[in-house]
């Protein structure tokens, strides 16, 4: 699906004249994110079966090595967090610089800083990428699985919202991973839906039990092991 959804706009941002296979820049959050494989890495073998040549750009550090809430009101990580921003940056940027204008299709996974309020960087690549996307040979599209404009907390954060419906306002579509997600980043930018699946040649049903007690499944990272254990006392108690 995600295959057919990327080679199709690929192919619309293409002169009708040209001959070169389309190319799409997936600009990832890490090679270990869990988004990053079930929502786009599992997908590009069909990419390539497509003749889609495609590049993968990760970020550096991944961005479970930087964490904003976890720095702050520790004094003593500051220095280090902000070693890590800056790499971040700079990597991105040395990214945009040398690939952004050599592709037809750009995904975004998410924003290029994350759960940072400010947009610069992908004001950077909008601006950089600008001649090329208005004349209609490059498209943007932009990928979400989560409800990144809330904060740490699960609330509304105003300053996130704005700037995702910045940036979904410089996008072509917006793909989003169920219809919460579609409810709030429809009112911004096209939206396709896509949930986040497995790969059910990799991943095999076991089928049906003998035992009768339940088996439940987590995933996860350590910021967000709190919320398993805030339900412990329920699971053991089922």
């Amino acid at each position: 699906i995600v295959a057919s959804i990327v080679s199709s706009v690929c192919c619309n941002s293409m002169d009708n004249n040209a001959k070169a296979q389309p190319s799409i820049l997936f600009f990832l959050e890490g090679k270990k994110v869990p988004s990053s494989r079930f929502r786009i890495e599992q997908f590009q073998g069909k990419l390539r079966d497509q003749g889609i040549a495609y590049r993968n750009l990760y970020t550096y550090p991944s961005k479970y090595l930087y964490y904003p809430q976890i720095v702050r009101g520790n004094v003593l990580l500051y220095p280090w967090a902000l070693g890590c921003l800056a790499l971040i940056i700079l990597t991105r940027l040395f990214q945009i610089v040398v690939f952004a204008r050599l592709s037809d299709v750009i995904v975004l996974q998410r924003d290029l800083l994350y759960r940072l309020d400010t947009p610069f960087l992908e004001r950077f690549l909008f601006w950089y990428t600008a001649s090329k996307r208005k004349s209609g040979r490059q498209r943007l599209i932009f990928d979400v699985d989560d409800a990144i404009f809330l904060d740490k907390q699960g609330k509304e954060n105003e300053s996130l919202r704005r700037k995702l419906s910045f940036i979904c306002s410089e996008c072509d579509v917006v793909i989003v991973g169920n219809k919460y997600l579609e409810s709030v980043f429809s009112a911004w930018s096209k939206t396709v839906l896509i949930p986040t699946v497995v790969d059910t040649a990799r991943f095999v049903a076991k089928g049906k039990r003998d035992s009768s007690m339940p088996i439940v499944g987590w995933t996860g990272v350590v910021s967000n092991l709190k919320y398993l254990e805030s339900i412990q006392e329920v699971l053991i108690s089922a």
